[in-house]
């Protein structure tokens, strides 16, 4: 459309409705069209395909541009891999369609790891409470931290009653894995177990057996090795007498051979100074005999 050419005084609301005409004519085209993503674009912008505007923003958008579909965001794991299964089963992706995939990708892969933190974290949490359950008298450790955060909040801020400044930077203590005594604690407890069968204590049996295995549980989720297996244990003791005797037969063997060679310097050492001094002597009565001179003990 184009103003009028003729010479009139200037009409402010006819100049207003041509440009709101040419505005709505250029948003309907702009919302009819699809234009390609760029590579400049961030995760943040490709995640709004996946969202719903909430409010006033959803209808403005709507007004604006009609023919865009709005797809609702993933609530849960399962979710979004069955979107990427359905994205995976296409041959031909567009460009927008690969991006996509990629998103959702990495949303599974952080979801997964966010799922194994918690699961660590409650797992903890069971630990912490089986203890507590098992030893109720042992309450220093929550004691300790109270008391720790109460002196130091004069110094600094600290924004809860449990001071975490020391987690994660604590090692677990390396414990002495000894075949010997883990089999003699096995056999105690056995022996322990079956005394009370036989008393009729059958509950505290069942206690004890939980509790060891509770623990081997959680030792086992924590990384640790658990050897409580009697026949392993007395293989490897089997094993490291024998690591040792081989140790002490090839200990001896080499001090024998380091004596050897000792004696063998020591006596190569001594024939050669005696050797010495044999030429010194020789040569002495050889001079004397030049001389004219009797030497004793020639």
């Amino acid at each position: 459309m184009q103003l009028p050419t003729h010479h009139s005084p200037f009409n402010l609301k006819e100049v207003q409705n041509i440009l709101t005409t040419e505005n709505k004519f250029i948003t309907d085209l702009l919302g009819i069209l699809p234009f390609p993503n760029t590579k400049q674009q961030s995760d943040d912008e490709d995640e709004s395909l996946f969202v719903e505007n909430e409010g006033n923003e959803t209808n403005n958008d709507d007004e604006q541009y009609p023919n865009r579909k709005m797809k609702s965001r993933a609530k849960s794991l399962v979710e979004l891999q069955s979107r990427l299964q359905q994205m995976s089963q296409k041959k031909n992706l567009s460009y927008k369609e690969r991006l996509l995939k990629k998103t959702i990708k990495s949303k599974i892969k952080k979801k997964g790891k966010q799922d194994q933190r918690n699961v660590k974290v409650k797992m903890e949490r069971v630990k912490k409470e089986v203890k507590q359950e098992t030893d109720p008298n042992d309450q220093s450790s929550s004691v300790k931290t109270t008391t720790a955060t109460a002196n130091s909040d004069n110094e600094k801020m600290v924004f809860s009653k449990f001071d975490l400044s020391g987690i994660g930077k604590q090692k677990s203590k390396k414990t002495k894995q000894d075949p010997h005594t883990i089999l003699e604690n096995l056999k105690k407890r056995k022996e322990e177990v079956k005394m009370l069968q036989e008393t009729g204590d059958i509950s505290k049996a069942v206690q004890i057996n939980e509790k060891v295995s509770w623990k081997n549980a959680f030792a086992k989720v924590d990384g640790v090795k658990v050897k409580d297996d009697e026949h392993l244990l007395s293989k490897s003791i089997k094993k490291r007498d024998q690591q040792k005797k081989q140790s002490k037969k090839k200990w001896e063997d080499r001090k024998a051979n380091v004596k050897k060679l000792q004696d063998d310097r020591q006596k190569k050492r001594q024939a050669n100074i005696d050797k010495r001094k044999q030429d010194k002597k020789t040569k002495q009565f050889k001079r004397g005999v030049k001389k004219g001179k009797i030497i004793p003990g020639f």
